[in-house]
């Protein structure tokens, strides 16, 4: 148990790293009184004139040191709805290290809506968090040791908690740490090689399919029966079983395995980018997690476009605005002040705004228990699929090599030679399209001619002068035209 917080401690530690009025000037004043707060102590700052809280957040150690406490129990935040200047701390009577664990709420009983809320974790004052997951996506990224496992369980348990969920996991370290969720899951693959990448690849692909196959079927409704936003609801999936409409939920662990891999990474990227942007209306659900979150490692297109985020452990700036989004460590959203001790501990954001959260920390024997009440709800439900009944699963890819140009096609270019077509397409679809670079140039324009034919699209002879003069291409205003169905 730790001493009671006063106004003359907050004074002292804020001066201590250097907070306080200039000589002659306004200082350090209270909003209100230091007060109780669950278990622990509130206290609202208004600090000097033009000082930000942001300069507290980023000295969380410091100040903790200046107090004497554990850093643990000690969190400053920013409050923007008041004013820049505006510093909410919140000091805990004891420290949430040492304290007892506090249950995932479903882990002795009850069962999950992905349409809805899932519960998460516990914020430092004990208070539980939630994530949602529906029409949105989610990232996950710290460094090794953060306790990503603890917030992969808490997730993917919610979500095998909900009968109507579909889950297809791949886990690309193969060091098992999902396998309790095994027996109820669609799709699941444990493992590090290339087939293992191979499979998460055609996850995704399959995910596009199926988004495209839903798109198609509410255009085909009755005005009157499409859902408000054109999303999937549950209605929606219970009115017609049939369609089965339910949420899909694509888990890929150590995904920055496929976003480095010299073969994978451009098609990983794109597949990835067109999910997040367009599948989530219809009940796709995509969820990555990284233990190593720098640029290479986690593509600007895929960070940029994930709609929840959460940042565990990292060591520095960049790695912090990678997960969280540009600008977010300066905004105070600074998951660089997390200690690598506090294991599952990181911020949350949805948007601009974010919170400190801890996933709640469940065994691997509470997960298997759970992971067994999971299998009979979906056994009563009658929607065990895929290799939870044994059956071989079919990925679908519907995708064409339309699609595929239209994928690689650069940002702003109207004319493309064939030769840089069939090097981009080799990169983004090695398994489809590298054998044509072992033609001569003449070959390999033609096997791209001869692809297109039956798309009615032609490639014709372009003069480009910053590209080699003239040769066979493609105009980005011959490709088909495609309806926008995100």
């Amino acid at each position: 148990m730790l001493r009671r917080l006063d106004s003359t401690e907050v004074f002292d530690a804020l001066a201590a790293i250097g907070i306080e009025g200039k000589k002659g000037r306004r200082g350090v004043e209270f909003a209100s009184e230091v007060m109780r707060d669950g278990p622990g102590w509130r206290a609202e700052v208004d600090l000097p004139p033009g000082v930000e809280a942001t300069a507290v957040l980023e000295k969380r150690a410091a100040l903790a040191a200046a107090m004497r406490r554990p850093i643990s129990t000690v969190w400053p935040e920013a409050d923007r709805s008041a004013h820049p200047g505006r510093l909410v701390l919140w000091v805990a009577q004891r420290d949430p290290a040492k304290a007892g664990r506090k249950l995932w709420p479903l882990t002795k009983d009850g069962q999950a809506d992905v349409y809805e809320p899932l519960p998460y974790g516990f914020d430092p004052r004990g208070n539980l968090v939630e994530i949602t997951l529906m029409y949105s996506n989610l990232l996950v990224g710290g460094i090794p040791g953060s306790g990503k496992t603890s917030c992969a369980l808490a997730i993917v348990l919610g979500v095998a908690l909900d009968p109507t969920a579909e889950l297809w996991i791949y886990e690309l370290k193969g060091s098992g740490d999902l396998d309790s969720v095994k027996p109820i899951c669609h799709r699941y693959v444990s493992g590090e090689e290339d087939e293992d990448l191979e499979a998460a690849l055609a996850g995704m692909r399959s995910g596009i399919a199926e988004y495209q196959r839903r798109a198609a079927f509410i255009r085909g409704l009755p005005a009157s029966e499409v859902p408000e936003g054109r999303k999937v609801t549950r209605a929606l999936a219970e009115k017609y079983p049939e369609q089965q409409l339910g949420p899909r939920v694509i888990v890929i662990d150590e995904v920055q395995e496929l976003f480095t891999h010299p073969d994978y990474k451009e098609e990983a990227a794109a597949l990835a980018t067109r999910l997040i942007k367009k599948a989530r209306a219809y009940g796709i659900i995509l969820i990555l997690l990284t233990q190593n979150p720098d640029a290479p490692s986690l593509p600007t297109s895929v960070s940029s476009s994930v709609g929840t985020r959460l940042c565990l452990a990292v060591m520095d700036w960049r790695a912090n605005n990678n997960v969280l989004g540009t600008s977010a460590y300066e905004r105070g959203l600074r998951a660089t002040d997390i200690s690598i001790d506090e294991q599952g501990t990181g911020i949350l954001a949805r948007g601009r705004e974010g919170i400190t959260v801890r996933a709640a920390f469940i065994k691997q024997t509470e997960a298997e228990d759970i992971a067994k009440r999971a299998l009979a709800l979906r056994t009563a439900a009658g929607t065990l699929s895929g290799q939870s009944v044994g059956a071989q699963v079919e990925e679908l890819d519907v995708e064409t090599i339309v699609d595929h140009v239209r994928a690689i096609w650069p940002d702003g270019v109207e004319a493309v030679h064939s030769h840089r077509l069939v090097d981009a397409l080799a990169a983004y679809r090695p398994d489809l399209y590298k054998p044509w670079l072992e033609m001569d140039a003449a070959a390999a324009s033609t096997a791209l001619s001869t692809a297109l034919k039956p798309f009615k699209v032609s490639t014709r002879q372009l003069t480009i002068r910053e590209c080699c003069g003239g040769a066979k291409g493609l105009r980005h205003a011959d490709l088909p035209v495609v309806e926008d169905d995100a």
